[in-house]
């Protein structure tokens, strides 16, 4: 996983897949870290993602749970097809603020 630190954002890239339970704690313990020392805003850059599952979908939700719980917000940049279908069907493309680029994204703050 790599991590930006932009203000009061953090930009999240190479992240998925996560393979087992213990990818998905390290994950949300990564989250939970940032949005403690004030990183309540976070990014996904999704450009490298080409497929998903569950577990994965399950994690985007829970730190945009945690973000928001702490007046933040989760953003995805760079959703491929795939994504971008999976998304619609699961109706979570309604919950997420999707955006073409990180600088987008950031502005969008």
């Amino acid at each position: 996983m790599k991590i930006t630190e932009v203000g009061a954002a953090a930009i999240i890239s190479e992240t998925f897949p996560i393979r087992s339970l213990a990818d998905q704690r390290k994950l949300l313990q990564n989250i939970d870290s940032l949005i403690e020392r004030g990183k309540v805003n976070l990014i996904f850059n999704m450009d490298k993602v080409e497929y998903m599952m569950t577990v994965e979908l399950g994690s985007l939700v829970a730190a945009m749970k945690k973000a928001r719980a702490k007046g933040g917000a989760l953003k995805l940049v760079a959703v491929g097809e795939f994504l971008d279908n999976l998304l619609s069907l699961t109706n979570l493309k309604r919950v997420f603020e999707i955006y073409p680029t990180e600088a987008e994204a950031l502005k969008s703050l």
